[in-house]
This record gives structure tokens, sequence and C-alpha cells, in this order.
């Protein structure tokens, strides 16, 4: 079966996509993205708003309005899904402890949401809302004064009908240079130092930050290594399009980016999980403490809408196997997977819809789960895994190099064998498996965050 990441690459062996271009410039990070996507989740992805949607984005589109009247120093771009709650508010769990050292007068936080939290939850930082953007985005893609023509246009066009895909590049160009557009006009009246994007799909932040030597710094928030297609590309990208400085988990991912054909490797810089770190420190929550303690053993499966569907099912036929065993499932959007709960038969299957996957695993005995990030994180929070393979038999090709020691993660393919595991697999002490992941996870988040953003801001 071909993963996305040999597809893609495949892609760009066959086809000249570098003559891609628009107005003299390569333009494939844009539409290779765009593929990226659909290959990985199909052609409708992302397509279905509902008009409940519509209706809170722009209703949420003027939250913080007054906080656009300010002078800032630098700009961040994040999302609702890095938002975590702890200690009665709300922490950004990639961008806190920079927007902290910096100071929060001097960050404009620019989060991209359908539903704002309260003022008071986002511990003083500076919010104002995407959404407001959006809208003057959409405005200005529907004037026509942008030049849509591309050269290779017949390349681009090859690909989409031989691989079957449904892309619109006119449509999608258009989009991009809207807001682009938009963005330009942002930076050029801020002037911001730097920009901090939370996500590798940030392409129109780096594109327009680049075009007025503005420095832009990717977080990464999620797993890399050496098969991430977005981060592999088979050909050197326009850097127009990529970040200037990426800040990496570890050593590993650095070391998997050598190539350069993402971020030059002496601009990447392994920094550490704020997050794991301060969930780490924290006492246990007595609610799952608990929860855990009536029964032998304890697994958390974290999910999201690729793999719930495949994970409750596989889960359910375990749980009732092993019955003094609790399986709690913490999706990443609940709301995606509470249609499914009322499969749930068996009494030792918990969804955790409060806490967060990091809040939970810490209490468990082990984790579970296919393709995730969490699968590493568990590791940095002292809990072995059990890692299970799907139809797409990606799981161990993800995590098989990085995850080698056998002592702290075992791969199962079926439900047997995954029972079989769970009664046998000897518990460790939970600092061995902790070290176990120096390579994955660089110790000492603070000291890490503030040495890189000297070097890149001084």
């Amino acid at each position: 079966m071909e993963t996305p990441y040999d597809k893609i690459r495949r892609i760009e062996d066959e086809y000249e996509v570098k003559q891609i271009r628009y107005k003299g410039e390569s333009y494939w990070p844009l539409f290779r993205s765009l593929m990226l996507s659909e290959i990985s989740f199909g052609k409708d992805y992302k397509k279905n708003v509902s008009t409940t949607g519509v209706f809170e984005k722009v209703t949420s589109a003027f939250f913080g309005f007054l906080n656009w009247f300010r002078k800032y120093d630098y700009i961040a771009f994040s999302n609702h899904l890095e938002q975590k709650y702890v200690d009665g508010a709300y922490i950004d769990k990639l961008l806190e402890k920079t927007i902290t050292e910096l100071g929060h007068n001097r960050v404009l936080y620019i989060e991209n949401t359908n539903k704002h939290l309260k003022n008071s939850d986002y511990r003083g930082k500076r919010v104002v809302s995407w959404n407001i953007l959006l809208l003057l985005i959409g405005v200005v893609s529907k004037i026509n004064f942008f030049k849509t023509k591309l050269t290779g246009e017949a390349i681009l066009e090859d690909i989409i009908t031989q691989e079957g895909l449904a892309i619109r590049p006119e449509v999608r160009l258009r989009q991009f240079l809207a807001k682009t557009w938009v963005l330009h006009i942002l930076f050029k009246i801020y002037r911001p130092k730097c920009v901090f994007l939370t996500d590798y799909g940030y392409y129109p932040m780096t594109f327009a930050a680049k075009k007025l030597s503005i420095n832009t710094v990717e977080y990464q928030h999620g797993i890399i290594g050496k098969v991430h297609p977005f981060y592999h590309p088979k050909v050197k990208l326009n850097p127009t399009f990529c970040p200037n400085y990426l800040f990496v988990f570890g050593e590993y991912d650095k070391q998997s980016l050598s190539d350069g054909n993402y971020v030059s490797s002496q601009n990447i810089f392994p920094v550490g999980n704020f997050y794991l770190e301060y969930v780490l420190n924290r006492k246990y929550n007595p609610e799952i403490v608990n929860l855990v303690n009536q029964y032998r053993a304890s697994i958390c499966i974290p999910t999201n809408i690729l793999s719930q569907e495949f994970l409750l099912s596989f889960v359910h036929k375990a749980a009732l196997q092993v019955p003094d065993v609790i399986f709690i499932l913490v999706p990443r959007d609940y709301g995606q997977f509470s249609p499914l709960i009322d499969q749930i038969e068996a009494p030792n299957v918990h969804v955790e819809n409060k806490h967060t996957f990091q809040e939970v695993v810490r209490h468990c005995t082990f984790n579970s789960s296919t393709i995730s990030t969490c699968n590493l994180e568990a590791i940095s929070l002292g809990v072995q895994n059990i890692l299970i393979e799907d139809s797409t038999k990606l799981t161990k090709k993800y995590y098989g190099e990085l995850l080698s020691d056998t002592s702290v993660t075992k791969f199962v393919e079926t439900v047997d064998e995954y029972v079989e595991c769970i009664n046998t697999f000897k518990p460790i002490e939970k600092e061995r498996i902790i070290n176990s992941n120096d390579k994955n996870y660089m110790p000492n988040y603070p000291k890490n965050l503030i040495l890189a953003l000297n070097k890149i801001l001084n």
C-alpha cells in the first residue's frame, strides 16, 4: 500500500514540480501541501462547514478587537487545539513560555477558532481573532485583481488527473494570494521583529513575512521523524514558503531533517516540550486516581478523527476479555467522537471529555494508539506503550526506529496479541521510562527555549 509519504515523493520524482511557478517563483510548496491534505484525509477534508460554524466565525471575529490598536514587537499565530486547561485557566502548550518570556504586552496572539474563551482564561495574553482577517481575506479573494495564471500549469493538471485528485488550482491560488495580500498589510503595519507559528500549514504567514524580511519561527506540534510526508520533500522547497527557524522536540527530529529540504539544519533548534514538563511536575489528579484505582491496570487511548472508529472497535473487543482493566479513550475532539459513544457496551471503557491526554496518561499503566505524537509524549510522562497496527501498517514504520526499546514499547496487530501483552508486559520504573526518551524530547525546556530565542532575536 502506497503511503502519503511514498506517494508525494513519487510525484516529486516523476514530474517537474519545480516548474510550477507564479511570477517566476516556485509555487510547488503550496500545491504539495494541498495534495498531501487530500491524499492523507480525502477529498472532503475540511469541506463541510456548517451554518452554525460560519455564524460562530462571524460573531467571534471581533473578539479582543481593541487589542489590535497597540504596538507589538512580535506576532503569534495559534489555534484552539493548542489550548490546554491548567489550574483554572488555559495555556498554549507550544507558545505559553515564549510569550511569558518576551512579555504579554509585546506579543499579539492571533487565534484561529470558531469560539474564543473568556478573556480571563488567556492568562494575560493579548488575544485577537483570526476570523476578522478571514472576513477580509474572503472579500479580497472575490476582487478580481489577482493574475492567477501559473507557469507549468499543464504539469499540475497532469498530476491532478493522473493521481485522481480534486484540487482546483486557480481557486486555491486565488485564496492563497488573498491571504498573503492581507497578511502583508498586517505585517507592514506592525513591523514585528519575528512571527511565531504553531502549525506547518501556515504558508501564507511565512510567505508574507519573508517578503518583508521578517523572521518566522515554527514550533513542532507533532511527530516529524523520518517519514512525516510534509517535512520530507524529495526536492528542496522554495524557502519563501518555509519558516526561517524550526523549534523541535529533540535531537532525533533535527537529525531527521538534516537534508535541509524544509529548513536549513543549522536553523533547527531542539528545545523539548514545555507542556510535558509542566504536566510531569504536577500533583496527581484525585478524580483520575480514583477511577484507575478501581482496576488492576489502566490504559489511555488517544484518538483523532482518522483513528477513532478503528481504535474504539479494537479496544472494545479487548475490554470484553479483560474486565479488570480500564480503557480510557481520550478524543482529540470530543464533538467528533461523541456520535460513537452509543456503540460502547463494555463497562470498563470510559470516554474522557474533561481532562487532556497528557493529564490522563500519566496516571495510567499503559498508553495505546496507532500513529500519534502521544506515543512519544507518554514515555516522557513515565508510561509504557502498547502500540497498535491498523490496516495502513504505518505504526511501526513511524515508530519502530524511534521506540526500539522493547522494555518500554511493544507493537501488536491483533486483539489477542493486545490482550496477551496487557497481561504480560513487565512494568519498569518511571524514571527509566522517561530517560529512555531523551533523544525525542530534549530535557530542560525553559533553558533550551531561552538559549534558542536569544540566538535568533538578538
